[in-house]
């Protein structure tokens, strides 16, 4: 299976769980719950830019991860190389911070706290996640390239 193949399905099941799955789990036992929603029409507007935005995101950085990582997001096929361009530059995590920016606006869309909350419990998996193994594996791949690259990019807000 080719490396755009393999990025393909790995994203699809991915994705296909995280921002369809559990969103709609999490609404199913919201009504089930009889939890109220406030949808605001307006919020319907920030919720498809934030969507666009966050897809956007995430989406560059799936190429950049195939085109000069020579891998995918997953920890089962990483990149070989490390990522430096693109949103790289100002952000270590830009990834993660996409997907949260999805996780809200499906949120907004919807008018659901308990969505809402759904996206602070995935930012806080991504950040024990991204603590725990992510970065320690990284310093092990790339050493002293990635030391330097921690220290002069943020992980979640970029260093002026």
């Amino acid at each position: 299976m080719t490396l755009t193949a393999r990025n393909i399905v790995t994203n699809l099941l991915y994705y296909g769980v995280t921002l369809a799955g559990l969103p709609w789990a999490v609404l199913y036992i919201e009504d089930s719950l009889g939890l109220d929603r406030e949808g605001v029409a307006s919020l319907r507007i920030v919720a498809v830019a934030l969507a666009l935005a966050g897809l956007t995101l995430q989406l560059w950085c799936i190429t950049l991860f195939q085109r000069i990582g020579r891998g995918t997001p997953s920890p089962l096929l990483p990149p070989r190389q490390l990522v430096l361009a693109g949103p790289y530059r100002w952000l270590r995590n830009p990834m993660n911070m996409g997907e949260v920016a999805v996780f809200l606006a499906l949120a907004a869309w919807f008018g659901s706290r308990a969505l809402a909350a759904y996206a602070l419990l995935a930012w806080l998996a991504f950040h024990m996640f991204v603590v725990l193994y992510e970065e320690v594996g990284l310093a092990r791949r790339f050493g002293g390239r990635y030391e330097t690259y921690r220290r002069e990019v943020g992980r979640w807000i970029p260093k002026l």
